[in-house]
């Protein structure tokens, strides 16, 4: 079982503790205070793998941001950023939200807001919550809300704590999203012993894909290069081949004695003309 720990971040009234709870109970629930800070833990098995789950609930309204702990943060594998699709202002605080953790997750001591997969080293997931709300109350569309995610380097899911859309897929994904960051931790420690603080390891979503399609790209080439190059090799041994064909004595035929009627070795001009071989040469 592997233990993996995140935090759940967003402008206060989003639904981020409805969200949670319909994970945890898997039914949505009013039955909870205006979060300050929860810790809950659970199981989740994806793909036939059972994970043991930290989850911090943070309070995201702003004279709570600043109750979060270093620590919280530090130890988190990964993060929900969530907004509501009705409030472009709590959209707006995402890359707040982000660039809070940035500061204790990025290996730079003041680095920038910019909100790409560089700048952000940490898997993450961006939830636009309540998606069932009817058409003429969504500010914030699907397609803002991926395109921002996708920029960042995070995942991205709309879902509804009222009706449980998509609370399990988006989850499932962080947590795919998590095991795959560590996994890709142990490598790059095992291939740079030196760097034991993993500054130099990124592991945003985003990173990992272009370096996972980078190695293929690289192992598809050194593929083809092989089979190139024995390509090649074949073709220089024929070629070697065919030059020392008739070089050999012991091998060199005479062309007039090569004539198929009567057999090898018979000389062809005790044949007469209508008795003549049929042709064919033997090299």
């Amino acid at each position: 079982m592997l233990t993996l720990s995140w935090l759940s971040a967003g402008d206060g009234g989003v639904g981020k503790s409805s969200v949670t709870l319909s994970l945890l109970r898997r039914e949505f629930s009013h039955d909870y205070d205006p979060t300050i800070e929860d810790s809950y833990s659970t199981n989740i098995t994806v793909d036939g793998q059972e994970y043991s789950v930290s989850l911090v609930d943070t309070a995201g309204q702003e004279e709570y941001r600043g109750a979060w702990g270093e620590s919280t943060v530090r130890e988190g594998d990964g993060f929900i950023c969530c907004y509501s699709i009705d409030s472009a202002t709590s959209f707006e605080l995402v890359p707040d939200f982000l660039h809070v953790i940035r500061k204790v997750k990025h290996s730079q001591d003041n680095p920038t807001p910019a909100p790409t997969p560089e700048n952000t080293p940490f898997p993450f997931l961006l939830v636009g919550n309540k998606c069932d709300l009817p058409p003429n109350r969504r500010v914030v569309s699907a397609q803002t809300g991926l395109a921002f995610a996708r920029g960042a380097g995070g995942l991205f899911y709309e879902t509804s704590a009222l009706q449980r859309v998509n609370i399990d897929d988006a989850f499932a994904s962080l947590v795919r999203a998590i095991a795959r960051s560590k996994a890709a931790r142990v490598a790059y420690l095992k291939s740079h012993p030196k760097d034991k603080d993993c500054d130099g390891f990124n592991g945003n979503v985003g990173v990992l894909d272009k370096l996972e399609a980078a190695a293929k790209e690289s192992s598809a080439r050194t593929i083809s290069g092989l089979e190139d190059e024995e390509e090649l090799s074949l073709e220089a041994a024929r070629e070697r081949q065919r030059s020392q064909r008739g070089k050999r004595s012991d091998l060199a035929m005479d062309r007039r004695r090569s004539k198929s009627i009567g057999g090898l070795g018979r000389d062809p001009s005790t044949y007469g003309e209508k008795q003549g071989g049929c042709g064919c040469v033997v090299c």
